[in-house]
């Protein structure tokens, strides 16, 4: 009998477990910004060609100050684009 209600109070707490997932899981699902995106996004990178990047430490420089400042961290690309005669473009983007 002892076994038979671990049994019942396992299944129970498995139970409201996975109750408690699904709930979690369809609260992030509406607030996460990433799935709140609709329709086309667009990078401006689609008509580039990437030819370096790395990821590093980015710095703007402050002339007040006389001095660079840190942004924060992030991936430096080099993009070349496909029509030659357009420019080639340095680009940074912070990861917060």
């Amino acid at each position: 009998e002892e076994n038979d209600e671990k049994d019942e109070n396992e299944e129970d707490n498995k139970a409201s477990l996975l109750e408690t997932v699904a709930e979690y899981e369809a609260k992030r699902a509406s607030t996460d910004p990433a799935t709140a995106i609709q329709g086309d996004t667009s990078t401006g990178e689609e008509d580039e060609i990437t030819k370096f990047h790395m990821a590093g430490k980015l710095f703007m420089y402050n002339a007040e100050q006389q001095q660079f400042v840190e942004r924060g961290y992030g991936i430096l690309k080099i993009n070349e684009n496909h029509d030659p005669s357009d420019w080639d473009r340095l680009q940074a983007r912070i990861s917060k």
